[in-house]
């Protein structure tokens, strides 16, 4: 037992950890980058179209070179003209104006929910890879633990075959088994730099980062505390259910429990936030729409030159003017009226789409907390089995050292409890994978 144990903490990892890994992904992530700089850009257009609303100043000047002169008194002619203008133009009402700030608004919050998109879709896939990455790590590790059986079983069986207490057989079959076990040994270690590379990629890591990425475990379940809870009512099921024939069926999850995270995720998931608001989108075009035939109205304040365009660019007889100036389109060969039945289709399918997602997160939260219940019953029983593989190499280097077992059974208990102890690490790591899948879903990744 001693020895294995040893050989276990020789062949354990350290370094990155689950925590630092999502640190990382949201300082380097391009998804997140590129969301926070879209959300800025949403921004700033929400501004502009808030500004438009403010006056608006603008200067214009003309020189004209006339064919004739015109006479502009008795005593003087003039071939060249000029005019100087500064005008003032305040929008009184606008619908497109109106629609371009509400349209605005909202895309504003999108830019809100798509940083929200980035993150939650950027921390369950490095969660995801972390877990992969740990467990093709851990498993290139009980691959040498197992070579290393392999090769002391070859060893004893060749010294058993001088001694006459062993087979020619017995030694190819053990020295096949090495082979077998190296392809095996090969394998897992490919995959497990084929799995740092993926991770390192997503961290954005540079060559040297890379090489010195290395695993400090999969993360425990005290990190999430509804684990936890729900493993102890597993735990408390089994022990009354032990002698039971017909013991009845285990609801980790209460219904009350399963609405309050619907809920949250119909309150939280990205995805559903941006078909929401496809749906105001679709409000607000439909308002819009109807808003287009009532006139534009706008106020104005010009100081300039008006009759006749004469004088010198410096000297002329500038004037105060100002008022009121409405536009409005009477008729335009039928254009808004088919804007109008566009933008009521465009909002009827907007509903349709956001009724349909609702639907249809409710039964992926509810097979979430389906597949984490399942896991939970994985993970327990890979833990009994690694108590009962553990007791097994006790009990069996009690019986090796009285001469009741032989060397081979004890190597066969030893490979045993490896291979327990990595079935153990497949599950926790499946149990983990459920329940970032479940938060992923939810839509709060923190």
């Amino acid at each position: 037992m001693k020895m294995l144990l040893c050989l276990l903490s020789a062949t354990s990892l350290y370094g990155l950890t689950i925590q630092e890994a999502e640190t990382k992904a949201m300082q380097s992530s391009p998804a997140v980058q590129l969301g926070n700089l879209q959300a800025e850009q949403n921004a700033a257009q929400y501004a502009q179209a808030f500004l438009s609303w403010f006056p608006e100043i603008t200067f214009g000047s003309m020189v004209a070179m006339l064919e004739k002169s015109q006479k502009i008194s008795h005593l003087q002619r003039q071939k060249f003209l000029f005019s100087n203008q500064f005008t003032l133009t305040q929008p009184i009402f606008s619908s497109s104006l109106l629609g371009n700030l509400n349209l605005a608004r909202i895309i504003k919050e999108g830019g809100e929910v798509g940083k929200e998109f980035a993150v939650n879709e950027s921390l369950y896939l490095v969660r995801t890879h972390f877990l992969q990455f740990g467990l093709k790590t851990q498993k290139a590790s009980l691959e040498q633990v197992k070579l290393s059986y392999l090769q002391k079983m070859f060893q004893d069986e060749e010294v058993k075959l001088k001694s006459g207490r062993s087979t020619g057989l017995q030694v190819a079959k053990a020295k096949a088994a090495i082979s077998q076990e190296i392809i095996q040994e090969l394998n897992s270690k490919s995959d497990a730099l084929k799995s740092r590379h993926e991770l390192a990629l997503l961290l954005r890591l540079s060559s040297d980062d890379e090489s010195n990425l290395t695993f400090d475990g999969m993360p425990s379940l005290d990190l999430y505390p509804i684990l936890c809870e729900k493993q102890r009512l597993l735990q408390t099921y089994i022990e009354k259910n032990t002698l039971t024939k017909s013991p009845s069926k285990t609801i980790l999850f209460k219904e009350g429990e399963i609405e309050q995270m619907i809920a949250a995720a119909k309150a939280n998931r990205p995805e559903l936030k941006r078909t929401s608001l496809l749906v105001k989108a679709a409000n607000a075009k439909r308002t819009q729409s109807i808003t287009q035939y009532l006139p534009e109205i706008s106020g104005f304040v010009d100081f300039g030159y008006y009759q006749p365009i004469n004088g010198q660019f410096l000297r002329q007889r500038n004037e105060w003017a100002g008022g009121i100036q409405l536009s409005w389109s009477l008729f335009d060969s039928l254009k808004r009226e088919m804007k109008s039945k566009e933008t009521i289709a465009y909002k009827k399918a907007a509903k349709l789409t956001y009724a349909f997602d609702n639907e249809r997160l409710e039964l992926s939260i509810r097979q979430d907390l389906s597949d984490i219940e399942e896991a939970l019953f994985i993970y327990q029983n890979a833990q009994e089995n690694m108590f009962l593989a553990q007791r097994a190499l006790e009990e069996s280097e009690v019986s090796y050292s009285s001469g009741s077992l032989s060397e081979i059974q004890l190597q066969d208990t030893q490979r045993f409890v490896a291979e327990s102890d990595y079935l153990l690490a497949e599950s926790q790591a499946a149990l983990l994978q459920k329940y970032y899948q479940l938060q992923h879903d939810i839509g709060i990744p923190l």
